[in-house]
Formats: C-alpha cells, structure tokens, sequence
C-alpha cells in the first residue's frame, strides 16, 4: 500500500531531514563525494497540532518507512546540473552554498 506524503508530512519530512543533518558534520570538501548515503530508519510520531492552522490539524500519528538520503548536502553548482532553471536565494548563493528554494 503506497501513501503519499501530504503537505504537512513533506514539510516534517524536511525538518525531520535538517535536524538529522546536524548530527552529521558537513565540510564543502565533503561535498564533492558520491554514494555513501545514511539509512535514516522507520519511525513513528505525532504531527499536528490542536490549535494552528487547518492544515496542521488534528494531532495524529505518522509512519514513514526507512529511507536514504546522502550524507551531505547538494550544493547549489551541484543542483543546477540537473535543474539549470534553478534560482539562488540571497542567503545561499555561492556555487558551494547548500542549495535552498527547492520543494
């Protein structure tokens, strides 16, 4: 059974990405090796909220099934290799910046 991420569980997904990231020391020499990436396993936990927006209610329980991501992160020269329509933000614009502005 396939179930497809809502919105609010993308945006989990993310934060749940960036905060693991953390654990996981990033140097832009790093950044130019291939393969390698790290199995974040499955898990449980309780999204939402009681009192936000309507599309953070209600407070329920998310699985995500075990997934790989790469240990570091694309650089912006990196990306638009693949999407040379890509527009930097202000905050990140270097060729070596952690690409940002991508859903």
């Amino acid at each position: 059974m396939n179930h497809r991420l809502s919105g609010a569980e993308k945006l989990y997904q993310f934060f749940f990405i960036v905060g693991i990231s953390l654990f996981f020391p990033f140097s832009i020499s790093q950044a130019s090796e291939k393969g390698n990436p790290v199995l974040i396993p499955s898990g449980e936990f309780f999204m939402g909220t009681e009192d936000g927006t309507e599309s953070e209610l209600p407070i329920h329980k998310v699985y995500l099934k075990a997934f790989k991501i790469d240990r570091y992160e694309v650089t912006n020269l990196q990306f638009e290799t693949f999407d040379l329509d890509h527009t930097r933000s202000a905050a990140s614009a270097c060729d070596q910046c952690p690409v940002t502005l991508v859903t």
